[in-house]
């Protein structure tokens, strides 16, 4: 109501200039620099998604960057639409105390799960000004309230640094700095200090740590008027997996399009490592078909076999398909299988479209970055997307 500025934008009212995006109806803009886009089809765990021009644009789940002026498909588990947030994004919202998205917490302080000011941020590829609208108090009617304006800048500062600015003071003490992993974060010209665990909101200890699938998590005092991050390199990609047993290249190709359809007979599917190696982490994403119970066990051998060391009778009990991250203390392993359990409470054949293998997470700090992360290789180019280019990206 301060801008007349619609909340929700179609793409062509957000991308006039982009003529290609006018025919896309499962997409929209949602407070400028979110990129919903809603599944509309049934049984499906991936969708095209169209990339505006501009900017680079971060998975709001995966926290992985793409480059904009593409066409690509995203990952759509069950329960779960695909969001992009756009490069340089500086958005308002609330965490609660253990800094999680998506996790509970109240308008007020309420067994420990209070809601706190923050900040969501991408790194941007160019200069810019936002403003956020803050509402003080409660209401005296349905229209009448007390308010102020936020305004903060964010831009580059050098190939793998940038800053984000605001010349009055920010009362937000926790950023999360998403598609980031920092391997420096000043605050006030002040190097913040390093932590290997999420900061201690009730301790108030100040600092930052780092999710190195792509999260920066930062808690500073009130009253900070620039903080500067160094990027790092993530150093937590899965390793390379060949298929041992049937035909499962399909759940390692890294594809959401492509899919394994587990054996109907319930016999394991084997992997293999290129090399043996310690192992901290497995990701298993399902399509609309999976198995609620079943068990990964590893080998050195490929003979001898231990379930992976996990609080239940399997290794995933009660699960609910979509994406199973399992966490688990660091054993030594060169082959992994998977033997199902007990089916899902669908119809639908248990399939899986990506499976990962991870090293254990490393708290060691990182290393600034060699070279620049993704950013929109069309920079301050025209956002009009030629005939081929589109028809190239469309196909």
């Amino acid at each position: 109501n301060k801008t007349a500025d619609p909340i929700i934008k179609g793409m062509m009212i957000a991308y006039p200039k982009q003529l290609p995006l006018a025919d896309i109806d499962n997409q929209y803009l949602f407070c400028d620099d979110f990129l919903v886009c809603a599944v509309t089809k049934e049984n499906v765990c991936f969708q095209q998604v169209a990339l505006p021009k501009g900017s680079a644009w971060y998975d709001l789940y995966s926290y992985k960057a793409y480059r904009g002026g593409q066409v690509m498909y995203a990952e759509a588990p069950a329960g779960t639409l695909p969001v992009f947030l756009r490069g340089g994004a500086v958005k308002a919202i609330h965490l609660p105390s253990d800094m999680k998205l998506g996790t509970k917490m109240f308008d007020d302080s309420h067994d420990g799960y209070q809601a706190i000011p923050a900040l969501l941020v991408t790194a941007p590829d160019r200069a810019c000004d936002v403003t956020i609208y803050v509402k003080d108090g409660e209401s005296t009617d349905y229209q009448t309230y007390d308010s102020h304006t936020e305004t903060y800048v964010s831009k580059p500062t050098g190939d793998n640094t940038f800053s984000i600015a605001n010349k009055d003071g920010s009362s937000r003490e926790i950023l999360l700095a998403l598609g980031v992993t920092a391997a420096a974060v000043k605050v006030d010209g002040t190097p913040l200090t390093y932590l290997a665990h999420t900061p201690d909101y009730a301790k108030k200890e100040y600092g930052y740590t780092v999710d190195r699938r792509g999260m920066t998590t930062i808690y500073v005092k009130a009253g900070w008027k620039e903080i500067t991050v160094t990027q790092g390199d993530a150093a937590y990609v899965p390793y390379k997996l060949t298929a041992v047993s049937h035909d499962a290249c399909a759940m390692l190709d890294g594809k959401a399009e492509t899919q394994f359809v587990l054996p109907q007979d319930g016999a394991p599917v084997t992997v293999a490592l290129e090399n043996a190696a310690k192992i901290g982490r497995v990701v298993v994403k399902w399509t609309t078909g999976f198995y609620a119970a079943y068990d990964i066990a590893y080998s050195l051998d490929g003979e001898q076999w231990t379930v992976l060391p996990t609080e239940g009778e399997h290794t995933v009990i009660d699960g609910a398909g979509s994406i199973d991250v399992i966490d688990f203390e660091t054993v030594d392993a060169a082959y992994l299988r998977i033997q199902p359990v007990q089916i899902g409470d669908n119809d639908i054949p248990p399939a899986i479209y990506g499976f990962e293998v991870y090293a254990p997470a490393c708290f060691a700090p990182l290393e600034p970055l060699s070279s620049t992360v993704k950013k929109d290789e069309n920079g301050n180019a025209s956002d009009n997307w030629t005939e081929s280019e589109w028809n190239t990206w469309n196909r």
